[in-house]
């Protein structure tokens, strides 16, 4: 392919122009003369369009160019230093475009240098937020979290002969318990011992356990007097 891409030059010696009108003018078409010179009729198009660079090659470029201009009565010498002039031109033209044109390279060094800081920025900065949103989700779950909660004695569902009972358990440093409704004493390490009074037949025994601003926990346990005859 021709090593160099043509810009369109305006002037009334641009070479593609001078071929195409003195074609027209001819009354020629592009048809009859791709088929004079056995050049592809696609090759003749891209020459009168000024598309060097899709052509095969500088030495086809210059082959067609001179065939074309001799078909056509033309001075072919003239034509082809027009060509060589146009080239020459585009030549001290293309460094002032490549000049202003971004190299790969450098888009990318710009890209990286100014996009990673800011994809690190952003990637730390969720981080930290997933971070902080994570501990104070827990933060939040210990606090409303019931506190653990072991009843000890009595069992369930058990058969006594006395008017009082037992209720031995424990529970999470500084909670709140409360059996019926009436708050006990929690020792330091957690653990209780409350001696409630029974009635004949069935007694529930409710016990909760709670921190401030949690929920509760619940465990009952049913104790049945048995009546005397």
């Amino acid at each position: 392919m021709v090593s160099f891409r043509k810009k369109r030059i305006k002037t009334e010696n641009a070479v593609n122009e001078i071929l195409r009108a003195a074609r027209n003018t001819s009354g020629i078409l592009i048809s009859e003369v791709s088929h004079a010179l056995r050049i592809s009729q696609d090759y003749l198009v891209l020459l009168e369009a000024g598309l060097y660079p899709k052509l095969p090659g500088e030495v086809y470029v210059k082959n067609f160019i001179k065939a074309y201009a001799n078909y056509l009565h033309l001075n072919s010498g003239e034509l082809l230093d027009f060509y060589k002039r146009e080239k020459d031109v585009y030549k001290n033209i293309q460094p002032a475009e490549n000049s202003r044109m971004m190299s790969p390279v450098k888009f990318l060094s710009r890209f990286y240098f100014f996009s990673i800081p800011k994809l690190i920025k952003i990637a730390s900065v969720s981080c930290v937020v997933f971070i902080a949103m994570l501990y104070l989700g827990f933060k939040v779950e210990a606090i409303i979290r019931p506190p653990e909660l072991f009843v000890t004695t009595p069992a369930s569902d058990i058969l006594v002969d006395g008017k009082y009972i037992e209720v031995q358990g424990i529970t999470e440093e500084e909670s709140v318990v409360t059996i019926n409704g009436q708050d006990v004493l929690v020792n330091t390490d957690g653990s209780f011992s409350e001696r409630i009074n029974l009635s004949n037949g069935i007694n529930e025994i409710v016990v909760t356990a709670r921190k401030n601003h949690s929920k509760e926990n619940t465990i009952l346990r049913k104790v049945v007097v048995r009546e005397k005859e």
